[in-house]
């Protein structure tokens, strides 16, 4: 096992530094760092023309949020980005799916 790490942006809306936080494979794909580092990297129009991009201090926003907030043993989630320029999160326990809808503009979720 490697180290979960939950980055950081820069103000430039990079993902310079690593917080280790709980012990996870470096090539999870659960791992959130790398997830909302794919989110920052979508444009305008990446949903076939149409889905407006995360906004970067939103993402800024969230990655605080997990890193805060989260338990560090608790399941970590899949992050979607979400037509509206939010994203979504969503674990699997069991058969049983859970999502949440982050509106990153109003820093609510649904």
């Amino acid at each position: 096992m490697g180290v979960l790490g939950l980055e950081q942006l820069s103000r430039h809306g990079r993902l310079p530094g690593r917080t280790d936080a709980e012990p996870v494979s470096e090539t999870d794909p659960l791992d959130i760092a790398p997830q909302l580092s794919e989110l920052l990297a979508l444009e305008d129009g990446w949903l076939d023309g149409a889905g407006r991009a995360p906004e970067r201090f939103g993402i800024l926003w969230l990655a605080t949020a997990f890193q805060q907030g989260f338990p560090g043993d608790a399941p970590r989630p899949h992050l979607y980005p979400t037509e509206t320029g939010g994203v979504l999160a969503e674990w699997t326990c069991g058969a049983v799916e859970v999502s949440l809808e982050v509106d990153l503009e109003a820093r609510t979720g649904i």
